[in-house]
């Protein structure tokens, strides 16, 4: 019950309060760490009016018949957007898992687990958008060039489907338990309990029925 609500608090914290500057942020780290991922020629990511983000990322590729260029010629850079609500899902996993944190035992090891485990999250969430962009930029590529097997094509889906759907969602629950101690002790106590519960259930049982016929 605890969690519940301070998951809803966290999110709602995060939605009306966070989710602005967080973007922000992300967009400065995000900016920075492409740059230095591609050697100091990184791609540039801009802010529309809209909100959506613009991303123009180095890339080399041979595109046959692009727009205004007839027959093979290649390219040095490809250039997308996407829209503000698919990025603000690479902030998620910081509200969520300061709630999992909160909603654990033991107050020491919990502002601990706060405070490293925050660096973690956002340092996960700047590497699963490196992943998205160059999955991205890939795929741009590849329709313009027109040549991608499906292999190819159903692997890059897959790619972005999990960095931007699947791993920002799961990260924050295998985070705390990987760094809260007494969370991941509780968790398997609490599993541990279960399985003694149900085994020791049927010989309490047996037991009861012996001693009825005993007496």
């Amino acid at each position: 019950m605890r969690g519940s609500v301070l998951l809803i608090l966290m999110l709602a914290l995060w939605w009306w309060v966070l989710l602005g500057p967080l973007l922000f942020l992300m967009q400065g780290a995000g900016g920075f760490a492409l740059s230095v991922f591609h050697g100091g020629s990184g791609g540039v990511v801009t802010v529309t009016p809209e909100g959506d983000w613009n991303f123009v990322v180095p890339l080399e590729a041979t595109v046959q018949n692009a727009p205004d260029h007839p027959g093979l010629s290649q390219i040095h850079s490809v250039e997308f957007t996407v829209p503000r609500s698919q990025m603000a899902g690479f902030t998620f996993s910081l509200p969520v898992f300061w709630a999992i944190v909160l909603a654990a035992p033991g107050l020491r090891t919990k502002l601990r687990t706060l405070g490293w485990g925050s660096l973690a999250m956002a340092g996960v969430e700047i590497g699963l958008l490196l992943v998205f962009v160059s999955v991205t930029a890939h795929q741009t590529a590849g329709q313009l060039a027109q040549q991608q097997v499906d292999f190819e094509k159903w692997l890059l889906r897959v790619g972005n489907y999990l960095v931007s759907g699947v791993v920002p969602y799961l990260a924050p629950f295998l985070m705390a338990i990987w760094l809260h101690p007494e969370l991941r002790a509780e968790i398997v106590n609490w599993g541990g309990g279960v399985a003694v519960s149900a085994i020791e259930a049927p010989k309490a049982k047996q037991k009861q029925k012996r001693n009825a016929a005993k007496s």
